[in-house]
This record gives C-alpha cells, sequence and structure tokens, in this order.
C-alpha cells in the first residue's frame, strides 16, 4: 500500500474544519453505541486498532474504559504523532498493519478496522484480513466498520479522495469469505442520536428513507440485495473456537 497520501491525513481530511474536541466527543459516544457492545467487559481482553488514526478510539479504550492490554497501529505519522503528543499515549505505533501482524505473533481477542478497508486495493485487503484471522485467539472477533455503497448517493465513501472501493453486505460477506472467515454478521449503522436534530434524522431515515431504497431495490432488482443501506455498514467476523 503507497503511503505518501497519507503522510498528512490529520491536517488535510480527519481535523480539517471540525472542533476536535466535538467531534471526538461524538466519535466516542458512537463507538459506546454501536460498537462497544461487541467488546468483552473483561478489561484484560487483548485488542488490537488497526488504523486507530489520531488515536480517540484507543484513547477512549485504554484511558476512560480502563482495557489494560490495548494497541493501536496506523500508517500515518502525522497520525500517529498526534495521539501520542495529544492524548499521551504510548501503546500506538507508526506502521503497515499487515507487516506488524506477519512480526507479532501475539493473539487477539478484538481486532478493530473503523474506516480502514474502503481505503486498500483488493489484494491487499485480502492479505490483511487472512493475516487478521491468522491473529485472532479462537473465539476472537473482527469489528469492521466500512462505507455502504448501497447508501443513498453514498456520501461517506465520495467524501475521501484516498477511498478505493464501497462495501455492500454481499461484497463484504465475499472478501471476508476469500479472506478464511466462515461465521460473520453485518448490522445497518442509523443516525447516531445525540440532540434533537439527530434523533429527527433517525426517524426520517427509520420512517421514510429506508424503507424507499428497499422498495426501490425490491422493485429494480428482484430482491433487498442485503437489506443495509445505512450510509456505513457494521461487520463482525467470527474466529472458530
Amino acid at each position: 500500500m503507497k503511503e505518501d497520501v497519507f503522510k498528512n491525513y490529520t491536517t488535510t481530511s480527519v481535523l480539517t474544519g471540525v472542533d476536535v474536541k466535538k467531534f471526538t466527543e461524538w466519535s466516542h459516544k458512537y463507538f459506546r453505541t454501536f460498537i462497544l457492545p461487541h467488546i468483552p467487559s473483561n478489561k484484560k481482553s487483548k485488542i488490537m486498532e488497526i488504523g486507530c488514526g489520531y488515536g480517540r478510539y484507543t484513547q477512549l479504550l485504554t484511558q476512560t474504559l480502563g482495557y489494560e492490554d490495548t494497541i493501536g497501529v496506523d500508517i500515518s505519522e502525522e497520525q500517529i504523532e498526534y495521539a501520542k503528543k495529544n492524548y499521551q499515549l504510548k501503546n500506538v505505533f507508526k506502521a503497515d498493519a499487515l507487516e506488524y501482524l506477519k512480526e507479532h505473533s501475539e493473539k487477539y481477542d478484538i481486532i478493530i478496522l473503523m474506516d480502514v478497508l474502503e481505503h486498500l486495493e483488493l489484494d491487499y485487503a485480502i492479505k490483511l484480513l487472512t493475516t487478521i484471522r491468522e491473529s485472532l485467539a479462537p473465539g476472537g472477533k473482527l469489528i469492521l466498520q466500512v462505507p455502504n455503497g448501497l447508501s443513498p448517493m453514498t456520501p461517506i465513501f465520495y467524501g475521501d479522495v484516498t477511498h478505493v472501493r464501497p462495501y455492500s453486505v454481499n461484497s463484504m460477506s465475499q472478501i471476508l469469505r476469500m479472506a478464511g472467515f466462515t461465521s460473520f454478521d453485518h448490522a445497518a449503522l442509523p443516525p447516531l442520536v445525540h440532540g434533537l436534530k439527530s434523533a429527527i434524522h433517525r426517524v426520517l431515515w427509520t420512517v421514510f428513507v429506508n424503507p424507499l431504497v428497499y422498495i426501490f431495490l425490491l422493485l429494480s432488482h428482484g430482491n433487498s440485495v442485503g437489506g443495509i443501506y445505512s450510509s456505513n455498514l457494521l461487520t463482525i467476523a467470527y474466529k472458530s473456537s
């Protein structure tokens, strides 16, 4: 994977034109709502976040939630330096995830890929997912979030020039099978409710937008094409025990 496009990723994409504190607080609530329920409550669980970015989720897991054995890796030096400087994180490292996993024989209970797979070319993505499966402990889980290609107008995917492809339930299932996973679940990620405005968004999505997309696909293709149309797709893949 080419590294140069991520050299200044923090300042050119992730934190451009946003209130960092508010964005991080929103991200933490998002993580607690949609991701944390899939993570074991045992604080000694071994957790790795691939593509940890500027550290907001690794910081939440370690400093706020008290998980004792976590690590974050990211290919962007700027992102890692931000995490170290602003969150005083000592458990984040600049590294190519595939090479890091090959060089370290640890077995993880949880591996997290939040908004990562869409940046990767297919060959690399399959190799990474295969190595992740091999690096999970028996009964371990891979937690994936990607832009959903079936979302109306796919705004998440087209919002970043480094994105290579969106995914759907069908294509995500396909690539996971290519990597050797045999058991996985998919879930929608509807608008996060964090106030009155977002609550209205959630109602409109649930009552109008989602059913209309379902009907359109049913009429156009004869099936629901996976039945998940939120902007992002959440997938949990399991390592056989």
